[in-house]
């Protein structure tokens, strides 16, 4: 039960800070909005790709490949 509250409590705080931030954009002139708008998508994009490279990394690390049998460390 524990869990479920600390993520619900993280969930409606970032709901929050993303809120505000929109607002915060959506209130300036709209080139300086659009502008902002991209470098936040474009982070967001560059920080999932390398989440991923680190995901894939750590599976391929922990994870007992077998190929034909015989077990490959990595």
């Amino acid at each position: 039960m524990k869990d479920i509250k600390e993520t619900a409590l993280y969930f409606f705080i970032s709901l929050i800070i993303v809120s505000g931030v929109l607002f915060l954009v959506l209130s300036i002139p709209p080139e300086i909005g659009k502008l902002i708008i991209s470098i936040m998508l474009g982070l967001f994009i560059f920080i999932g790709f390398i989440f991923f490279l680190f995901l894939l990394n750590y599976i391929f690390k922990h994870a007992k490949c077998r190929a034909f049998g015989k077990f490959i460390p990595m």
